[in-house]
C-alpha cells in the first residue's frame, strides 16, 4: 500500500475515533439534561461517561508517547522522540541477542533445507537449463573483466594444493566406470574424437 493510501486510512480511523468520542460526549450531556432520570437513562449515562473518560485517557496516553498533546510542556511526555536513539539501540541489542544469535539461526536455517530445495529445483531440466544459460551468458563477461594473471593466481591459490594431493588416476577410473555403467562411454569417445 502506498503512503497516500496509508495516510487516507489513518485519516478515516482518526475521524471515526473522534466521531465516536463526540457521540459519547453528546450522549453524556443529553442524559444530564433529562429530569428524573430512570434506571435506563442512568445506565446509558454511565456507559457514555466511561466511554468518554476511556477515550480521552487513551488519546492523551498515546499522544503523550509520541508528542506533546496540545503543545503542553508536561514532563515525561513525548517519550519516543526524546529517547529514539536509546530505544533503537535497545531494540538492536535485543534482536542481536535473541533473534540473530548462532543458537537461534543455525537450527532455523537447517530446518529450511535450502540445499535440498535447491537440488530438487535444479533436478527439473527446465530450471537447470535456465541456470546453465545464465551462467554461460555471464561467464565471458566475468572472464573478460578479470586479468588472466589474477585468474591464474586465484586458481593456484584455491585449487593448487587440492590438485597436487588429489588421486586423479583413481578419480578418472571411477568416472570411466560411471560412464560405462550409464552406457555413455561411446558418446563421450565419439565427442572426444570429433573434438580432436
Amino acid at each position: 500500500m502506498s503512503n497516500d493510501g496509508r495516510r487516507a486510512r489513518l485519516g478515516r480511523a482518526r475521524m471515526l475515533a473522534t466521531g465516536l468520542l463526540a457521540v459519547a460526549g453528546v450522549v453524556f450531556l443529553a442524559t444530564l439534561l433529562v429530569p428524573e432520570a430512570g434506571v435506563w437513562v442512568k445506565l446509558l449515562r454511565s456507559v457514555a461517561e466511561a466511554s468518554l473518560v476511556g477515550g480521552l485517557a487513551d488519546w492523551s496516553a498515546v499522544s503523550a508517547v509520541f508528542r506533546r498533546p496540545l503543545g503542553l510542556p508536561i514532563p515525561h511526555i513525548a517519550i519516543v522522540p526524546a529517547n529514539k536513539e536509546r530505544i533503537g539501540e535497545g531494540l538492536a541489542r535485543f534482536l542481536d541477542r535473541h533473534f540473530l544469535s548462532r543458537d537461534v539461526l543455525v537450527p532455523e536455517l537447517r530446518s529450511l533445507r535450502l540445499t535440498a530445495r535447491a537440488a530438487d529445483w535444479l533436478a527439473d531440466r527446465r530450471n537447470a537449463l535456465v541456470v546453465a544459460t545464465e551462467i554461460t551468458r555471464a561467464l565471458p563477461v566475468l572472464l573478460n573483466a578479470v586479468d588472466d594473471r589474477q585468474i591464474k593466481v586465484f586458481l593456484a591459490r584455491t585449487f593448487g594444493a587440492q590438485l597436487r594431493e588429489a588421486r586423479l588416476a583413481s578419480l578418472a577410473g571411477q568416472f570411466m566406470q560411471l560412464l560405462i555403467m550409464a552406457r555413455y562411454h561411446e558418446r563421450v569417445l565419439d565427442r572426444g574424437l570429433d573434438y580432436a
